[in-house]
């Protein structure tokens, strides 16, 4: 019995250093690389659900008008009167901040045939303004497959 512990101990092996060093080199190249793709990956989706959240609120304005002004779309909506009527849920935030819009948010349906922002969304005194063009690609997106 002792003879077979005796030789479980000399084939017994480890790791050297050099081999140590080029795994952890191996997992920081490996880091290096992820590490900024993914980064990138975040923002990029980020900007994708702050596009859909205009969206959201250019429809929501679209059927406010709709219902006050018997079809027409010649009106600008502020986030209140959204909220206000129900058509769209209170605490809508930035999705790349995590910051509430502020009382500056609104939706100008007047422009929607021409290359003109028609949502403008205000955070903490920056605004951001996308076109019919921004809105559509978005939401053909949304829609692929």
């Amino acid at each position: 019995m002792t003879a077979l512990i005796h030789r479980l101990r000399k084939e017994e092996k480890g790791l050297t250093l050099i081999e140590l060093l080029a795994v952890i080199v191996i997992i920081g190249i490996i880091a290096a690389i992820a590490v900024p793709l993914i980064t990138g990956m975040l923002d990029k989706t980020k900007d994708n659900a702050r596009v859909a959240t205009a969206n959201q609120l250019f429809e929501a304005a679209k059927l406010r008008s709709i219902a006050i002004n018997n079809g027409e779309l010649k009106e600008s909506h502020s986030l209140a009167d959204l909220i206000g009527d129900e058509y769209i849920q209170a605490g809508l935030t930035d999705p790349k901040t995590g910051k509430s819009f502020g009382a500056g948010t609104t939706v100008n349906l007047d422009k929607i045939n021409s290359t003109e922002p028609v949502v403008s969304l205000a955070v903490d005194g920056d605004t951001f303004t996308y076109t019919v063009e921004e809105l559509t690609k978005s939401t053909a997106t949304a829609k692929a497959p």
